[in-house]
Formats: structure tokens, C-alpha cells, sequence
């Protein structure tokens, strides 16, 4: 099937997400979150909200393929794990196609 967009995902509280078609952005936000600085948490609905604007260029979602890293805090990585599983379960009910792509790959790109 042939893809019109390409959406690229970085799935941590400070990550975020960007669509191209063709050559042009046609989406590029920060990671939506809700709460104060002190209270942050994913904004799941306005998440699913910009997947779903995205449908009608028949999209593809590339994911960071993340893993635990060495000195990163418990918190922090339940965090990043959080964000990952949201992204993958809101393309999945969404039905549109995800690869995961480690951070290796797309940044030789």
C-alpha cells in the first residue's frame, strides 16, 4: 500500500511528533501534555486527536524503538515507556501501519 505521509514519532515527555507529505511539514508538535511542569502527564486524547488528523493522507507512523538506558531515573523510564505504549495503542485502534525504528537508523537519515 502506498503511503502518502510519514509521521515520525519520538515518544518521550519531551519528545515529539512530525508529518511530512512528500517534501512538506504538514504537522510538527511537541509531544502533548497536560498538567503543570511539577504534574505532567500525556494528553492521550489530544494524541489520538493529531493521529487522527493525519488519517486522510493515508499515513505511516515511524516510533522510536526505545529500551531502558544505564543511569536513567525509574520515574523517567516509566515515563518514556508510558508515552511508547500510547503512541503504539493509538495507531493500533486507529488502524494505521507502525514500524518501529531505532534511534540509529533514523538519525543516519
Amino acid at each position: 500500500m502506498l503511503h502518502n505521509a510519514i509521521i515520525g514519532i519520538d515518544p518521550g515527555i519531551k519528545g515529539g511528533i512530525c508529518a511530512l507529505n512528500g517534501k512538506e511539514i504538514i504537522l510538527l508538535n511537541k509531544c502533548p501534555m497536560t498538567g503543570t511542569s511539577a504534574n505532567r502527564a500525556f494528553d492521550i486524547y489530544e494524541m489520538g486527536n493529531l493521529i487522527s488528523s493525519m488519517q486522510q493522507f493515508n499515513p505511516i507512523v515511524y516510533l522510536e524503538k526505545v529500551h531502558a538506558m544505564p543511569h536513567q531515573g525509574v520515574v523517567s523510564m516509566f515515563n518514556f515507556g508510558k508515552g511508547y505504549g500510547m503512541w503504539m495503542g493509538i495507531c493500533g485502534a486507529l488502524n494505521v501501519p507502525l514500524k518501529l525504528v531505532r534511534p540509529q537508523e533514523w538519525k543516519k537519515q
